[in-house]
């Protein structure tokens, strides 16, 4: 069978728009995945106001308020070994580092957790 050049390029022409849209596709695929990673690791990532019991437009004042409350209440010494009381302790601290530092407090607010291992803070 001989095909007319006229064919040949309409073919030619379909095979590149195929292929230009599939690339798309797969690109966009990706873009997705990646996406929904980064949704999981904040979904699953501690969440320090909700930690300290403050909302996210409290003051520093506001944060170091519950932050010593919360402090003397889960204390080891006042909690004689209590390894919840501990770990909790622990986590209060963390989320006091981080809100009550101005720069780490930002990265927090813009990138979660995430941002600040890759700055080197917070746990």
């Amino acid at each position: 069978r001989t095909e007319s050049r006229e064919e040949t390029e309409t073919e030619e022409s379909m095979a590149a728009a195929v292929f230009s849209w599939t690339s798309r596709m797969a690109r966009l695929a990706v873009l997705g995945l990646i996406l929904v990673a980064c949704c999981l690791a904040l979904a699953s990532a501690e969440d320090y106001y909700k930690i300290l019991g403050v909302s996210k437009s409290s003051s520093p004042a506001q944060i170091k308020r519950a932050y010593r409350k919360l402090a003397v209440e889960l204390h080891p010494d006042k909690n004689g070994g209590d390894e919840e009381a501990t770990a909790k302790f622990a986590e209060v601290n963390n989320a006091y580092e981080v809100l009550s530092d101005p720069d780490k407090r930002s990265v927090y607010d813009r990138y979660g957790e995430e941002g600040l291992k890759q700055q080197g803070g917070g746990r």
